[in-house]
């Protein structure tokens, strides 16, 4: 299957992307201190119906990193289908790339056939006060040791993080998990990103989304994430959830064959009606397809 590969400079920075496929498009948003590689199970699979765009976020992998100016990730995500020709799309997230997916489906509503946000961050959410508390040591040991350019540290570190575990024990995951994350630069736990979030921020503003909305979370994802979930559920109208079961934070990586079914059979309802069928049928059959 034909690739497309290459940099776009765009609302004043560089866009590292990738495009496979035919169809309908879909894009897929890393997760933070991933990279288009977090999408090796969905990027070809999907292609098989979609055309699959996948790309490094500003301060992420190939991409440029932040300057001083300020920016938005959703305007970049604007700025990016712009210079490819893409008017329309299934905007998927994960994670980090959640929560730039879910500011884009409100900020370019037009530019939203549906939105997939997978374990998904939320900008505005009120974190658990253990979660705020975790994630300031995280970023301070993390600061420390990137800056120190203590990498295989810094790594073991992150592996062991709550998010990570349950995706580091499956066998031959762990070594991909590192692999991802490797060309990471660490850049935000030692510089001040200037980038803009909504204003209101997303949290506030979810009645406004009105594209076709599927929440996936992983079974055994940490309890903040599926408080988001259960927030966007509740606040998005129509939006449905599937939970993967036995899977955590990397869901798409932890369980791929029900993951990809989940977005497939959503993406294709979403198409032939403009709704979506019982996709949970899917999830809780036995068998995992392959990818």
């Amino acid at each position: 299957m034909q690739r497309e590969n290459g940099f776009a400079k765009v609302n004043g920075t560089n866009l590292y992307y990738e495009m496979t496929g035919s169809g309908s498009p879909i894009v897929l948003i890393h997760g933070f201190s991933d990279c288009t590689r977090e999408w090796d199970d969905q990027f070809e699979h999907f292609a098989r119906y979609h055309r699959v765009l996948r790309y490094d976020v500003r301060g992420f992998g190939n991409s440029a990193l932040p300057s001083t100016q300020r920016y938005s990730h959703s305007d970049d995500l604007r700025a990016l289908l712009d210079y490819l020709g893409i008017s329309r799309a299934h905007i998927l997230g994960a994670s980090m790339g959640g929560g730039i997916a879910i500011d884009f489906a409100i900020a370019y509503p037009k530019m939203t056939s549906s939105l997939i946000p997978a374990d998904s961050a939320l900008w505005g959410f009120k974190w658990s006060d253990e979660w705020k508390k975790r994630w300031k040591e995280t970023y301070r040991i993390l600061g420390t040791l990137y800056g120190e350019g203590r990498m295989q540290e810094a790594m073991e570190f992150w592996l062991n993080d709550p998010m990570i575990k349950p995706a580091a024990r499956i066998p031959g995951l762990a070594f991909r998990l590192v692999q991802i994350a490797a060309g990471y630069s660490g850049w935000h736990y030692r510089n001040e990103d200037p980038v803009l979030d909504l204003d209101p921020p997303a949290a506030e503003r979810l009645k406004e989304i009105k594209s076709p909305t599927l929440v996936i979370v992983g079974e055994l994802d940490v309890p903040d994430f599926h408080a988001i979930a259960e927030k966007l559920q509740k606040d998005i109208s129509h939006a449905r959830t599937v939970t993967i079961p036995g899977a955590g934070h990397c869901s798409n990586l932890e369980d791929p064959g029900r993951f990809n079914e989940a977005v497939l059979a959503f993406t294709r309802e979403v198409e032939d009606t403009g709704r979506y069928k019982n996709v949970e049928q899917i999830v809780e059959d036995d068998g995992r397809e392959s990818t």
